[in-house]
């Protein structure tokens, strides 16, 4: 039971050791020291733990590393994975939120200056994401 906790350990302790010598390289100090540092929260490290080392732990990478976390069929896991993205700016899912009015998806997404609300679907073939309006922040 604790060798999972290890080897989750052993795998977030060394994945934000490359990231930090990374952002080390281009000046980026804070970031490095707080990139995923969510991930030892109680809501993201219990389901992880479970996910990728636990007794129903199944092979959810392909021959290429990737895997896709979203709709695992694992809701502790979902979930935890959705708390990353919301608590991490590194991820775009930080910037944008997600809302669905009569069928159509919308995402209002924050930069620094502006927020844009975009609309996925429903969209010319030759372009993904459609800008509907943009408004200045004050």
């Amino acid at each position: 039971m604790v060798t999972k906790h290890i080897k989750y350990a052993k795998y977030v302790i060394r994945h934000k050791f490359f990231v930090m010598l990374e952002c080390f390289k281009h000046g980026l100090i804070y970031r490095g020291l707080k990139h995923d540092i969510s991930k030892f929260l109680p809501g993201e490290w219990f389901p992880y733990v479970e996910f990728f080392y636990g007794t129903k732990a199944k092979q959810v990478r392909d021959e290429t590393g990737y895997y896709k976390p979203t709709d695992t069929g694992n809701k502790a896991f979902d979930f935890a994975w959705l708390l990353h993205q919301k608590r991490n700016d590194h991820h775009w899912q930080w910037w944008c939120y997600q809302r669905t009015v009569v069928g159509q998806k919308y995402y209002l997404c924050r930069c620094q200056r502006y927020w844009k609300c975009v609309v996925i679907g429903a969209v010319p073939p030759e372009r993904k994401v459609m800008v509907v309006g943009v408004a200045q922040l004050v």
